[in-house]
């Protein structure tokens, strides 16, 4: 099952193809998640895009099952309003070197849980923020999936 908390065609499309339920809630209203994850028996959550803070309810119906990608190496550009092109103007004007994708167990705090797999690429002085965007974007592609597994194993006790 794919939730959306806004409109995503795209997204809608791969859901179409791969024969998953998708549903658009925007606005995002969390108490009407809830009976469609239990009415779907619904495990674990995979977030990827989700721009909102996880309420201690969702995250007490579903510990240590929820896990996030973000992207930047946490602890660093993490945290709230740190999404997306912010991520990669901060790591921009501060000159870093490296920069990267982390896919993390979500608690309570913004960024803030376990680490399940971290992947890394170098910035040349010569990157701009979209040069930047687009080599954490190649990382994402690579290693979400990996992520993903990971977890599933972790869930079925072979992690």
């Amino acid at each position: 099952m794919v939730i959306s908390s806004r409109s995503n065609d795209e997204m809608k499309g791969f859901s179409e193809q791969w024969g998953l339920q998708y549903v658009e809630i925007a606005p995002w209203d969390e108490a009407l998640v809830f009976p469609m994850l239990e009415e779907a028996n619904i495990h674990a959550m995979v977030l990827a895009g989700f721009l909102r803070k996880i309420t201690p309810d969702l995250i007490s119906r579903f510990p240590d099952k929820i896990i996030n990608i973000h992207p930047s190496l946490l602890p660093k550009y993490g945290g709230k309003g740190m999404y997306g092109r912010f991520v990669h103007e901060a790591v921009f004007l501060a000159n870093e070197k490296e920069t990267g994708i982390t896919v993390h167990f979500v608690n309570e705090a913004y960024d803030d849980g376990q680490v399940l797999l971290q992947a890394s690429c170098a910035i040349t002085p010569k990157d701009s923020i979209e040069d930047i965007e687009e080599k954490v974007k190649q990382l994402e592609q690579r290693f979400f999936p990996e992520a993903v597994s990971r977890f599933c194993a972790v869930l079925q006790g072979r992690g």
